[in-house]
């Protein structure tokens, strides 16, 4: 197990901050990162970076964003490439369950033929297994990083540190994506509420349910990272915005 995860993962840990620290942008730090832990049995690379949305109903679907996909030259063409990026299901079930690092394993099981292609394509590619990693915030802003690995022998300190290297690369990509705009709507429903409007009076006023002026208002204050209506406000006024 040695030459995979082991013992020289967590001391590259350490030193993988001032690896990235030393790059000259995110995504130099994205090939920094990779090449640095290629010797460890991963390969190759994916992130995504956006922002998660969710509809009046509750359903979240991803916003705007980029991929990025780093694999060795040999895997140009391969269908593993397809697969380098995690799905969005896999990604909100391990939300779902407050995980910020798994195992593909745990939320593509194998014996699941909707996961079929997945494993048949990566393991054409020598990968038995991955680790992912997520960052949410600041605000509706989501962050997962995939690394496919050639093995699956490593324990749970070896994924700690997985983790820890992840997440600093996760924040440094997360500058790149822009704070979504308010909505002239979610925008709307604030100046209400700072003039002392309830929910139901903003819903009678612009002909909408209340639940459909929670939505605007909760979208609202997640994009301005507030933890609290009032907050909200408050920033939105800060920023010129009301």
């Amino acid at each position: 197990m040695g030459q995979y995860l082991s013992s020289p993962v967590v001391e590259r840990a350490k030193a993988l901050a001032d690896v990235l620290e030393r790059a000259r942008d995110p995504f130099d730090a994205a090939i920094r990162f990779q090449s640095t832990l290629a010797p460890f049995g991963i390969p190759a690379l994916g992130a995504q970076v956006y922002h998660l949305r969710a509809d009046a109903a509750g359903a979240e679907s991803r916003e705007g964003g980029f991929t990025l996909n780093i694999a060795p030259q040999g895997w140009k063409g391969h269908a593993a490439l397809e697969f380098l990026s995690l799905e969005p299901g896999p990604v909100l079930q391990a939300l779902d369950d407050q995980r910020t690092c798994f195992r593909y394993s745990d939320y593509c099981p194998r014996e699941a033929d909707e996961f079929g292609a997945t494993w048949e394509a990566l393991g054409s590619a020598g990968i038995s297994e991955g680790v992912g990693v997520l960052a949410k915030g600041p605000g509706t802003m989501m962050a997962v990083l995939s690394l496919p690995v050639t093995h699956d022998a490593f324990n749970g300190l070896e994924l700690a540190s997985i983790q820890l290297c992840g997440l600093l690369l996760l924040e440094l990509l997360k500058r790149q994506l822009p704070d979504v705009p308010l909505t002239p709507r979610e925008r709307d429903c604030l100046a209400r509420l700072a003039e002392g409007r309830s929910d139901e009076e903003i819903a009678r006023h612009y002909r909408v349910s209340e639940t459909a002026v929670r939505f605007h208002v909760d979208n609202a204050r997640r994009k301005l990272r507030a933890a609290t209506r009032q907050n909200a406000i408050e920033r939105l006024i800060a920023q010129g915005g009301l």
